[in-house]
């Protein structure tokens, strides 16, 4: 048995409404009947309703998405069978009374169980929050059901594809980025016999170790790539097993310490900065990210809401942004900040990364920005395809089209050069 957790900020209705897709009749369990001639999709907004009576006051996710997945040899359980064991799990991770939609899907070698399950209790009224070992309840109900059982002995390989890429890399035909960090920062570690070894071939791979220390060590560790930056846990690199492999090394943590000022600088090579200044407005608090995401006790050093971790730093001197960890979210809600402070034009520096990043932040919520970074065509069909703003996307569509204009005619120009040329010696 293998379980996979999905949590969700949205409404359940959706999932309700895929889980449905293949159920077949005894398939599905509930404890909200389905009535007959029930449409897929009013039973699914009946379910999220129903979820969103028993939300608490501050609660955040209201359901899991969990998936319950069974070795190819357990096929000849039946669906009823399936559900029981199922349920049984869901009881063991969280017991008490909560609501929940389960249908089995045989869409697969190996058949699984969606399950929709509501987090707060309807007896209690505590809303799920401790942390489960799903590696323990499948081992218990393998043995106890006769069920395939797993070897969970022997560990993946640490150049296993990075979690949620294969899908990606599937549907671009190209490595991801994550992957390839994944990859250079496995070999540096697998082939490094010390400390400075595991630098010097991250180094050379043109990696930046990132790591996080306090009075008990290295707690954590980052890692960089052209601009973009992901935790050891997003690559199965945790730094438990850095310190592990270089335990004896009486070099480690004056070299992580070293490693660290490094990263400190790190941050302001990825800054934004304004051009000109345009004369404050009122600020609308409203749905606006920066606001919504993100929290500051001086004005200078902003954390991800209800966290410890740092996102950026703001300059108001020079009303500037540095950044610890440039993604969409951060550089949006920079700028925001940059803007409530009379920026004019906003001007990146840093990877090439970031200063696309950047663009397609300002060019998708029409911020003014300076000439910092020349787009491609591929960049403005990039930005169209994610952008939700329907008047910034008629913008994108027109700046596509003078970008389409230019292309055509350079290539006009290249058509005119001659395409011979004599050289004659007199």
């Amino acid at each position: 048995m293998k379980h996979k957790i999905r949590t969700r900020h949205t409404g359940a209705r959706f999932t309700v409404k895929y889980i449905q897709k293949h159920a077949k009749p005894g398939s599905m369990r509930s404890t909200i009947p389905k009535f007959e001639g029930t449409s897929d999709w009013d039973y699914a907004k009946l379910v999220d309703k129903k979820l969103e009576q028993g939300r608490a006051k501050g609660q955040k996710r209201l359901y899991l998405h969990h998936i319950v997945a069974f070795h190819p040899s357990d096929s000849h359980k039946s669906d009823e069978e399936l559900l029981d064991i199922a349920e049984e799990s869901l009881q063991i991770a969280m017991p008490g009374k909560r609501h929940y939609v389960m249908a089995v899907e045989r869409d697969k070698a190996h058949p699984h169980v969606h399950i929709v399950v509501g987090l707060r209790s309807l007896d209690t009224k505590r809303v799920h929050r401790d942390f489960v070992d799903y590696i323990t309840i499948g081992k218990e109900l393998e043995v106890k059901h006769g069920l395939y059982n797993a070897d969970r002995s022997q560990k993946p390989s640490p150049y296993a594809p990075a979690p949620n890429t294969v899908q990606i890399e599937r549907r671009t035909g190209k490595k991801s980025l994550k992957n390839e960090l994944k990859d250079k920062v496995a070999t540096a570690l697998e082939t490094a016999a010390d400390t400075a070894s595991f630098i010097d071939t991250l180094d050379a791979f043109g990696v930046q170790l990132l790591p996080g220390l306090n009075a008990s060590g290295l707690y954590g560790a980052s890692f960089t790539l052209d601009g973009e930056i992901f935790k050891g846990s997003q690559l199965n690199i945790s730094a438990k097993k850095i310190k592990d492999k270089f335990a004896g090394d009486p070099f480690f943590l004056m070299l992580m310490t070293d490693a660290e000022k490094k990263a400190k600088a790190y941050a302001e090579k990825n800054t934004l900065e304004a051009q000109g200044s345009k004369p404050t407005l009122a600020t609308n608090l409203r749905n606006r990210t920066l606001d919504k995401h993100f929290e500051s006790a001086d004005d200078k050093t902003y954390f991800y809401k209800n966290t410890n971790k740092k996102a950026f730093n703001y300059d108001a001197e020079k009303n500037a942004v540095a950044f610890d960890h440039s993604n969409y979210k951060n550089i949006k809600a920079g700028m925001q900040k940059m803007i409530e402070n009379g920026a004019a034009k906003i001007e990146a520096s840093g990877s090439d990364r970031f200063k696309r990043q950047a663009w397609t932040v300002a060019i998708q919520n029409g911020y003014a920005m300076a000439d910092f970074y020349q787009p491609s065509l591929n960049d403005y069909e990039q930005a169209l395809k994610t952008c939700m703003n329907e008047k910034q996307r008629e913008k994108i569509k027109e700046e596509m089209e003078k970008q389409r204009q230019k292309e055509r005619e350079k290539q006009e120009h290249e058509k005119q050069k001659p395409q011979h040329r004599i050289k004659l010696k007199i």
